[in-house]
């Protein structure tokens, strides 16, 4: 036994040992051996290092971060402090017995922790920290930061695992890289429209002079049916060619809507009735509308346009074979949760209405899912590749958003979200004067035609002439004020090229307004009317 023993008013511990000692014929004890140390010195060690246990055990239980040991040889947990618990979701240790930590890793991280385990198992040491998420509710999942080193404990090799909670600043992270995407996102947009704009610019004027020159010309040959036929040829091709440059431009948001109120189940009606005789007759078309859907503020043609793209694109993913393509509109409220971000655009707050495209063709594969809205991209060989450009820009100029989901082989589904109708606004269309009305009868019409292009200026010029209009030419803006400064009694209307070189068409206007400030000007350009107005407010 080890017993205090005070000397000089200190205790000393003492290890007493007794044993008997037996006479010779092994009978009587005779007397009693008895063995005193001094081991105050262990007894002092060992009371020393129980403490530091003690406090050690302590400190651990108590810190912050989780903390948690496993036998080296087979991972199960053999202690856990308390925010370990909570971390790991458990109440107790009893919880955690013959469990390892693999059973709380997720398994998007599973191999990345078993490799850590493994290197541990081999008594490598392991540098640096491993990011893992733990199992738990969608969306509620929690990160860790953990390090991990190879320990003794309970005299069995083993490994101390520290963590972190580092969910808020994976969150963080997260919220960056969104908000760089849709940084980029908006430069690459803008890029790519002003690109557009100015394409469809150009294309404009080549397209005004190629059916300008066969309008002329067709009255020339009014009587040639062969060479008549010819040019509406041209004609139609250049049309074709005006309408690639309109979708240029609704990609752009460069195209002015005519906004009107109106109801998504008419225009899905109107779309399906136009679209129907271009579906394959083994596709069936299903059309589903709740009702009470409130109205939207929309252009109704480009929202037939949008549809009937995404009608077109399903009907070519299913293909020779049956299948179906369901049309859908419903209320949708921006205050239930969703779990993504849309493809184009963003929701605001308030009551919207949902228009879904669905369809059971081959789907979309992951790899080219952010393409698609990208203009001329297409997966086909006779596609034209600016249907989903269009129908984007269609979505962005209505301030809506446009959500897809399609896994290959299980089809698409589209669905554009526009916030309902505030107030319904009818906007009436510019009211423009009547060339005739631009002078009395009794006075010649003189235009002043301001314009850089000859391949535009050429046959604007013939139509005035045919129609009784003298026409004073100016190849800039500068030499078109000096026209106007030579005959300014005379000039009757100007007619003026918004964009031209050394001098602008507003620049041109202004200073036409102080030389003549009730002459008429009619303001012409490539670009679309709103986009003019963003140029030249």
């Amino acid at each position: 036994i080890i017993v205090p023993v005070r000397i000089e008013g200190k205790d000393h511990w003492h290890d007493i040992r007794m044993a008997p000692i037996h006479a010779q014929n092994g009978g009587d004890i005779d007397a009693v051996f008895i063995m005193v140390v001094d081991v105050t010195e262990r007894v002092e060690a060992e009371r020393v290092a129980f403490d530091t246990a003690r406090l050690y055990r302590t400190l651990i239980e108590q810190v912050a971060d989780p903390l948690i040991v496993h036998d080296i040889s087979g991972w199960k947990i053999s202690f856990a402090n308390a925010a370990a618990l909570a971390a790991l979701g458990v109440g107790d240790f009893g919880s955690l017995e013959e469990k390892t930590l693999l059973d709380f890793i997720h398994p998007d991280h599973g191999e990345s922790v078993r490799g850590r385990l493994e290197a541990l198992e081999r008594k490598e040491r392991q540098h640096g920290f491993l990011e893992a998420r733990l199992k738990g509710a969608p969306g509620k999942e929690k990160w860790i930061e953990a390090s991990s080193v190879p320990v003794v404990y309970e005299g069995r090799p083993s490994a101390l695992w520290l963590f972190r909670d580092v969910t808020e600043r994976k969150k963080d992270e997260q919220l960056r890289r969104q908000l760089d995407e849709r940084v980029l996102e908006h430069q690459k947009q803008q890029s790519l429209a002003i690109l557009a704009a100015g394409l469809a610019h150009d294309l404009n004027n080549l397209m005004m002079g190629v059916m300008g020159h066969a309008s002329l010309l067709a009255r020339e040959l009014e009587d040639d049916e062969s060479s008549l036929r010819r040019l509406r040829r041209i004609e139609e091709s250049a049309a074709s060619a005006a309408e690639l440059t309109k979708k240029l431009q609704t990609y752009a948001g460069t195209d002015r809507p005519r906004m009107h109120s109106a109801r998504a189940c008419e225009i899905i009606a109107e779309t399906v009735e136009l679209v129907r005789p271009s579906v394959s007759e083994l596709i069936e078309i299903e059309v589903k509308v709740e009702e009470d859907i409130p109205k939207i503020f929309a252009d109704r043609e480009m929202m037939r346009q949008a549809l009937v793209s995404l009608i077109v694109n399903a009907a070519e993913s299913i293909g020779e074979r049956a299948g179906r393509i369901r049309l859908e509109a419903r209320k949708w409220s921006a205050d239930k949760k969703r779990r993504g971000k849309p493809a184009i655009g963003e929701i605001g707050e308030g009551e919207h209405v949902v228009i879904e495209v669905a369809d059971t063709g081959v789907g979309i594969p992951r790899a080219i899912r952010n393409l698609i809205f990208e203009p001329f991209f297409s997966t086909k060989f006779i596609g034209r590749g600016l249907g989903l450009a269009a129908v984007s820009g269609i979505v962005r100029t209505h301030r809506g958003a446009l959500y897809v989901e399609s896994e290959p082989g299980r089809g698409s589904r589209f669905q554009i979200v526009l916030p309902e109708e505030k107030r319904a606004r009818d906007s009436d269309p510019p009211r423009h004067p009547k060339l005739a009305a631009l002078a009395p009868e009794s006075q010649q019409i003189v235009a002043l035609l301001a314009e850089d292009d000859s391949n535009v200026r050429a046959p604007m010029a013939e139509m005035l002439k045919l129609r009784g209009v003298e026409v004073l030419e100016a190849s800039d803006g500068v030499r078109a004020l000096e026209v106007a400064m030579r005959y300014p009694d005379r000039i009757t209307v100007a007619v003026v090229d918004m964009s031209m070189p050394r001098m602008s068409g507003a620049e041109l206007i202004d200073a036409l307004q102080k030389i003549a400030p009730a002459l008429p000007v009619i303001a012409t350009s490539g670009y679309t009317r709103q986009e003019c107005e963003r140029r030249w407010p």
